[in-house]
């Protein structure tokens, strides 16, 4: 996949920031920051800045901070090129439906929020951002649910395996029944 030249900024986000955590556009789409792909660490308040475009991992060691506390496991972060700007568990996982075989960005996006119960143009924003109380509380509900499933993804690629087909078969089969 070729990465375009324009800078990239965003935010590796659940119910708060994570710092501490290696974002890298993942040029093979296997779900890794491996060696060759353009890397940086998030700061303490989650952000990140990469000299290219392109889909882009997010990998939270153990002991990374999440709004200061440790991570007690590994979590790795998907999310697709259209919409890279907040890496969560929930980019994780409208990229695992794509890789599920959902079809196009929008439907994905479409499937994932209308289950979550908020709206498209909401699903992939900073829940610390969103104003609206109720819409922020299913996006940190639907992050809770994730977690377990996204840190045995993690844990069952090992430290250098893809992690595409654990996160597709933990969040997208079966979950999502059909795409209007």
């Amino acid at each position: 996949f070729p990465a375009a030249a324009a800078p990239l900024s965003g935010i590796v986000a659940g119910e708060g920031p994570y710092q501490g955590a290696r974002v890298c556009v993942d040029a093979n789409a296997n779900g890794r920051c491996d060696a060759g792909e353009v890397s940086a660490q998030t700061d303490a308040a989650g952000r990140f800045t990469l000299p290219r475009t392109g889909p882009v991992v997010a990998e939270i060691p153990a002991g990374a901070l999440l709004a200061g506390v440790p991570v007690t496991r590994a979590l790795t972060f998907r999310a697709p090129v259209q919409a890279t700007a907040v890496v969560s568990a929930l980019s994780t996982e409208v990229q695992a439906a794509l890789d599920a075989g959902v079809g196009h960005f929008a439907a994905a996006r479409k499937a994932v929020a209308a289950r979550v119960g908020v709206p498209a143009a909401r699903l992939l924003e900073d829940p610390d951002a969103e104003p609206d109380a109720a819409v922020r509380a299913l996006l940190a509900a639907e992050t809770a649910r994730l977690l377990d499933r996204i840190a045995d993804a993690t844990a069952e690629a090992g430290p250098g395996g893809s992690v595409v087909k654990p996160l597709r078969d933990r969040l997208a089969l079966g979950r999502i029944d059909h795409v209007v």
